[in-house]
């Protein structure tokens, strides 16, 4: 299950930011005034990979939930998230905040010293946070090296450990720090109501009763029972079976909180090692060592879930989960438990993605899946040579899709050899093409493609970089432009090579517009390439005979 957050559910003063922002685009600033000299700090809209981590745990708040279709396809549950620490501490009372807990906090502003924090407390507007930064360095350092990251962002929101609380309430002292958030827990003199539990505390507990192959009840604070869900209480589970033997009642137990529900006044807990030392970084680092497509030949039932789904064990020694609507590809697809989906019995399965809250693979049986080509966009490859279906015609080009999810353009110019005037008497929706990739954006959502047979047959080497490992080849590319001092030539990633008017032709060429036209398919050998600069030039003239030339 995943949802999303919407970038004005971030924090009150991302909000503003982006207010500003629109306002400043949009031309509604006030007469006379100069919006580039007062955009700074405050009103920059920091990017998305300064403020956070892949991997990185976070309490959220549902806001909105309901079931969408998409193109025809199930229907899936949307879920709206908010991290605002107005909306996610807006129950806390200020007075319960002790030494030991953990709370969601946003960056007000930057002083010499630290970050003052904004907490979004309704019962007291006064009292913030302060975050010293030899308390928020480590925090800061654990984001990628290759973004330069020196200083927390105003609107970043941060989870912060409580260090101390002045006697006034008028000021929390916090710390960043993943290893003091790992380590700190709520004492247990300490009673906090209902409103006040949130996701990501560590609380001392004790094993009130045990649930026949389904969990544990565990008792805290001398008010509250939570549950711990069998697939959260760590490796001692196992199977379920032997519940009794691996936890004992009136055992102490230290959880982390996973979910509050505040409608049904129940509270969720895991003994899952990534959540309770907050390393979920790390877990998903590990999960990640099996890509997503990997195909796993022997991955073994260890535990029906109910009607949801099958606990895989995978052969790397993780652990994998199938939900029931990826066990076939009927749409009525249903758990068998003693045959087919038997505890022990073995199935070929893929990997399709990451659940890093409960560390798990998630993986599929669906046979159509199995047997797919490309299961993202960044397995598909330049160079590579596909077959698709044509989903849309337009006149800029033609959607071809490759996969489930996966599509590519075809740009018009490269529809075929020469020019088609009308795509739509060419090409018809639900035909079959075979093309070559040209081009693959993953960040982007992108894929370009060729159905020119001289490039699609080609067996000449591809040019996809730049550099100086190309002089000399002779390759294939097409004409991108034709310009008075000569043509700019494409080759695949985008790369261009200029080929200069002594270049063309073995001839005088006077005018190069006469002789070549933009999209045709050219031979040209490489005469030098300016890898920093990202610059290369080649020749029509001196291409000659390539062996193993198309």
């Amino acid at each position: 299950m995943t949802g999303s957050v919407s970038i004005t559910e971030i924090s009150d003063e991302i909000t503003a930011i982006v207010e500003k922002v629109s306002q400043a685009e949009s031309g509604q600033e006030e007469e006379n005034q100069d919006v580039e000299n007062t955009m700074n700090n405050d009103t920059e809209l920091p990017a998305l990979n300064h403020l956070f981590k892949i991997g990185q745990a976070l309490p959220v708040l549902a806001i909105y939930t309901e079931k969408a279709s998409f193109e025809g396809g199930p229907s899936k549950r949307k879920i709206e998230l908010s991290i605002k620490p107005a909306r996610m501490n807006a129950s806390v009372e200020v007075e319960e905040i002790r030494e030991g807990m953990n709370l969601l906090a946003s960056v007000k502003s930057v002083e010499d010293n630290g970050y003052i924090l904004s907490f979004g407390f309704k019962s007291n507007t006064t009292t913030h946070g302060f975050l010293h930064k030899k308390h928020a360095s480590a925090f800061i350092k654990s984001f990628d090296a290759s973004i330069e990251k020196t200083t927390l962002a105003v609107g970043q929101v941060v989870y912060v450990s409580i260090l101390s609380v002045d006697a006034g309430k008028r000021t929390i002292a916090v710390t960043a720090d993943p290893e003091a958030i790992a380590k700190s827990v709520v004492p247990t003199s300490h009673n906090v109501a209902f409103p006040s539990l949130r996701p990501g505390l560590l609380i001392p507990t004790r094993v009130k009763s045990i649930l026949d192959g389904s969990g544990v009840i565990v008792s805290f604070m001398g008010l509250f029972e939570g549950t711990i869900e069998l697939g959260h209480l760590g490796d001692k589970a196992r199977d379920g079976t032997e519940l009794e033997k691996a936890f004992k009642v009136g055992q102490k137990l230290q959880p982390r909180i996973l979910y509050v529900d505040s409608v049904r006044k129940r509270i969720g807990f895991t003994l899952l090692p990534s959540i309770v030392s907050w390393t979920t970084e790390m877990a998903l680092a590990t999960l990640q060592e099996t890509e997503i497509g990997t195909i796993l030949e022997n991955t073994t039932v260890s535990r029906v879930d109910g009607e949801l789904g099958l606990v895989m064990s995978v052969e790397n020694g993780l652990t994998g989960y199938v939900h029931v609507s990826r066990l076939t590809d009927k749409d009525d697809a249903k758990i068998e438990p003693s045959k087919k989906h038997a505890p022990g019995t073995t199935h070929k399965t893929r990997v399709v993605g990451y659940d890093v809250c409960d560390n798990l693979l998630q993986l599929t049986m669906k046979p159509s899946v199995l047997n797919a080509t490309f299961m993202r966009r960044s397995d598909v490859k330049v160079g590579m040579i596909v077959k698709g279906t044509v989903t849309k015609v337009e006149d800029y080009g033609l959607m071809v899709n490759l996969a489930d999810g996966i599509s590519a353009l075809v740009p018009r110019t490269h529809l075929a050899e020469s020019t088609v005037a009308n795509p739509g008497k060419m090409f018809k929706i639900g035909s079959s093409v075979k093309a070559r990739v040209l081009s693959v954006n993953a960040e982007k959502r992108r894929i370009a493609m060729t159905l020119k047979k001289s490039l699609v047959n080609s067996t000449l080497p591809l040019v996809s970089r730049y550099s100086a490992s190309y002089v000399a080849q002779v390759a294939d590319g097409f004409i991108v432009s034709v310009l008075p001092f000569g043509c700019i030539v494409g080759f695949y990633n985008d790369i261009k090579a200029l080929v200069p008017l002594r270049e063309l032709s073995n001839l005088f060429v006077s005018d190069p517009k006469a002789m070549f036209n933009p999209g045709a398919v050219v031979r040209c050998r490489i005469l030098s390439v300016d890898e920093a600069a990202g610059k290369m030039t080649a020749s029509f003239k001196q291409a000659g005979e390539a062996v193993g030339a198309a």
